[in-house]
């Protein structure tokens, strides 16, 4: 499954878990569906979630963060004794 694939499942489980929310159109933009997803993440209340839904859900995220450049210490140079500027 591919990260749009995972981000439409993601996206329409959560839509579904709540009445208020199972009418709502799923943007057709990336940038649109990844706010909506964030949404939901953010506001979902706590219960449980399928083993499915877990699995793709840590696949999104481990791709997601795979993407991202992270900043560690020795790619920075200080600025003074044990200093650094990010």
């Amino acid at each position: 499954m591919d990260q749009t694939k995972r981000r439409l499942y993601l996206i329409q489980s959560l839509l579904n878990e709540d009445p208020r929310t199972a009418k709502f159109k799923i943007p057709q933009t990336q940038g649109e569906q990844e706010k909506m997803l964030r949404a939901l993440f953010n506001t979902r209340l706590a219960h449980p979630i399928t083993p499915e839904f877990e699995q793709i859900q840590d696949a999104y995220l481990t791709e997601v963060l795979a993407q991202k450049k992270i900043t560690t210490l020795k790619d920075l140079t200080p600025i003074a004794n044990n200093i650094y500027l990010w």
